[in-house]
């Protein structure tokens, strides 16, 4: 029980330093991005005298007849137009100034001090705080029906499926809390997962397949598992990193798709602007295909193992019987088709075990960018518990 109230603390305050950080590193992000783009759009501010068929010396001269070809860019219209219907006005500083080197560029009475990186780099902090914001509030109000519509999951009813009902039911009595509702995604993989943000609005969802392949007690072995993660919230926490995340990885997963598509297009010497048009698109699509993949691997890191360990052995609590876990793992790892179609890396913490394993692959290695344990060694903590021997990988 102890361990049980400590991990409903551990993330609740894991829940609260996820919405924060997730504003720092949008605000970032967008700041850095700003400032890029502001580089890349200012235009060289070193006007040649030679554009003009002048020298150093008539700088004031030519200043007086194109004073718009010394506005600074970043002035504006209004500081344009003053300088053209006051060139003398306007040039007056030039002709003091030290005409030796490369000529001036004036801003007129409306210009910006302000350097273009930097003024990029502030509104693309403004732009990254606002998402980073809005992705918050999406994670707490909208995520969880945007990972069950991402995933595609779909309600069903005690007359639809009264096993899986029932073991839900019986299973939610065990562990104290309301009934979750219950989802199916219609995927013949084996899977299942737990979403919501409190337990009273919590769901439950598996997979075709896991109703299909699981007798009883292998699904209450499962079932169980996903009760834990309500029980001790780890829902909420998942659920936020699959907001903040998830949504990115999702565009981004599109970005890949759309590179993809783009990379079929032959680009030659386009002299309209087509080439240039398709160039940027493709520019912008990496970016996002990059931001997925960083997207990705914040959900591996924030993603705690642990935690599956820790509610494989509550649903033993609640079940009593570690054999019908064992054997729904079993099954799982000899799925010949584990992938579920319609999952992403943003929502791939959620699941029972991870929906985007290699197809055919026995054993599924621990690293630093894993978020689940094996299940190998799952496996034989469930045979510990029964005094049986561990299975080789």
């Amino acid at each position: 029980m102890t361990t049980f109230y400590a991990q409903e603390t551990a993330n609740r305050r894991r829940s609260r330093w996820l919405l924060f950080f997730n504003l720092l590193i949008c605000g970032l992000l967008g700041a850095a991005l700003g400032g890029l783009i502001g580089s890349l759009a200012t235009p060289s501010s070193n006007i040649s005298d030679s554009n003009y068929g002048a020298t150093a010396p008539n700088i004031y001269d030519q200043c007086l007849s194109y004073p718009g070809n010394y506005v600074d860019p970043a002035a504006g219209t209004a500081a344009y137009d003053w300088a053209v219907t006051n060139p003398e006005a306007f040039c007056a500083p030039l002709q003091s100034s030290d005409t030796g080197g490369t000529p001036a560029v004036v801003s007129g009475p409306s210009g910006s001090d302000i350097p273009a990186p930097l003024g990029g780099a502030l509104i693309g902090l403004l732009i990254g705080l606002l998402a980073g914001l809005g992705s918050s509030v999406f994670a707490v109000r909208f995520a969880s029906g945007f990972v069950l519509s991402a995933t595609g999951a779909h309600p069903v009813t005690e007359a639809d499926e009264p096993v899986l009902h029932n073991v839900v039911t019986e299973l939610s009595i065990a562990a104290g809390l309301p009934k979750p509702s219950v989802h199916v995604i219609e995927d013949s993989a084996l899977n299942a997962f737990a979403s919501g943000t409190h337990r009273e609005d919590a769901h439950i969802t598996v997979t075709r397949g896991l109703l299909d392949k699981l007798d009883r007690e292998e699904l209450a072995g499962v079932i169980g598992h996903e009760m834990s993660h309500i029980r001790n919230l780890d829902i909420r926490f998942g659920l936020y990193l699959a907001g903040c995340v998830g949504l990115l990885a999702l565009v981004g997963d599109a970005a890949i798709i759309g590179l993809r598509g783009f990379g079929r297009v032959r680009i030659g010497n386009n002299r309209g602007g087509g080439g240039i048009a398709i160039l940027v698109i493709l520019f912008f699509a990496l970016i996002l295909a990059l931001l997925a993949k960083l997207a990705a691997t914040l959900v591996c890191l924030a993603a705690d193992r642990q935690r599956e360990l820790l509610a494989d052995a509550s649903s033993v609590e609640l079940t009593r019987n570690p054999a019908g876990l064992e054997r729904a793992l079993q099954a799982l790892r000899d799925d010949p088709d584990p992938l579920v179609d319609r999952a992403n890396s943003g929502v791939q913490h959620l699941f029972f075990a991870n929906p985007l394993r290699r197809k055919n692959a026995r054993s599924e290695g621990e690293s630093l960018f894993s978020t689940h344990p094996s299940l190998i060694s799952r496996i034989n903590r469930m045979r510990a518990l029964q005094n049986l021997p561990p299975l080789e990988d």
